[in-house]
């Protein structure tokens, strides 16, 4: 072994790189599950503050929540497909879920937060030209 090269350990390698992979994915889908969440609470929390008599901007404001909720569900769903593999490796089904719910996760919370940006993007347009200060 040269002064240069590192030993092999339990903690280095492919046993290594995939740990890192799993615990890497799981913080991602925590995070997914929190800003979901998070955006869900605030902006029911403040909802008089931008609310609108528009259709239009009501019915973005639901589909914006329904792509948050569902985020949500899909994180927890690969989430627990994760901890079946963890569990059962040889399930080979339980990676499939979990890239699946993952990868629904995430598209549905861009699209959630894209949504509920344009929404509160009009929803100042609409205040500010009724006449209405929006406030900070």
């Amino acid at each position: 072994m040269t002064e240069h090269s590192a030993p092999v350990t339990e903690n280095s390698g492919p046993n290594k790189r995939e740990t890192d992979a799993t615990e890497t994915t799981l913080e991602l889908l925590k995070q997914l599950i929190a800003l979901s969440s998070g955006v869900l609470a605030l902006s029911a929390t403040f909802l008089e503050k931008f609310w609108s008599d528009r259709i239009e901007l009501q019915a973005l404001l639901a589909l914006s929540w329904a792509l948050l909720m569902v985020s949500t569900i899909c994180g927890l769903q690969a989430i627990s497909s994760m901890v079946q593999f963890l569990r059962h490796p040889d399930f080979a089904w339980s990676a499939d879920a979990l890239r699946k719910w993952a990868r629904a996760s995430k598209w549905c919370f861009v699209a959630g937060i894209a949504s509920f940006a344009i929404f509160a993007f009009l929803a100042a347009l609409t205040s500010t030209s009724a006449g209405t200060k929006v406030s900070p």
